[in-house]
């Protein structure tokens, strides 16, 4: 059976919009690797790899709120009655990406600590997580309502 056959078309496109934020913050990622491991090691590499680290986690979050905020302003999202779940991680993958921000920024200022590459795989792995479940939470709850009922 094809996967892409047994997803409802809402949840199929949430998946590969969740995606494609994980892909684009993967990238960088990619690249420092590379660079890393054939070109030239950073000997203190906490540092250097926290910035990508938060890349990926902002973009992933960063995508879903932006998604997300354009379906309200379209009106899509108008007839949907979510539980306070959705509210909650709605709510946090806003906060995650805030936080990202910020602490990518005392990365890129040259303020990060030692701590914060812990902060960063933490944050990262937050981010995809709840990001992921409100995707897929919210294209589910649109593709169980009537396309009449959703709006344009």
């Amino acid at each position: 059976m094809d996967l892409r056959s047994a997803m409802k078309p809402q949840v199929q496109d949430a998946l590969f919009e969740w995606l494609a934020g994980l892909v684009i913050g993967v990238t960088p990622l990619l690249a420092h690797a590379i660079l890393h491991g054939f070109v030239d090691p950073t000997q203190k590499w906490e540092d250097s790899w926290s910035g990508d680290i938060l890349f990926v986690c902002i973009t992933t979050s960063g995508l879903s709120a932006v998604t997300v905020f354009t379906r309200l302003a379209k009106g899509t999202l108008k007839n949907l009655s979510l539980n306070s779940t959705s509210y909650l991680m709605m709510s946090l993958t806003l906060l995650l990406f805030l936080f990202a921000g910020m602490l990518y920024g005392i990365v890129a200022s040259g303020h990060a600590r030692d701590f914060t590459i812990w902060a960063a795989i933490f944050f990262l792995f937050c981010s995809a997580t709840v990001s992921l479940y409100f995707e897929m939470t919210l294209a589910s709850a649109l593709a169980a309502v009537p396309a009449a009922a959703v709006g344009p």
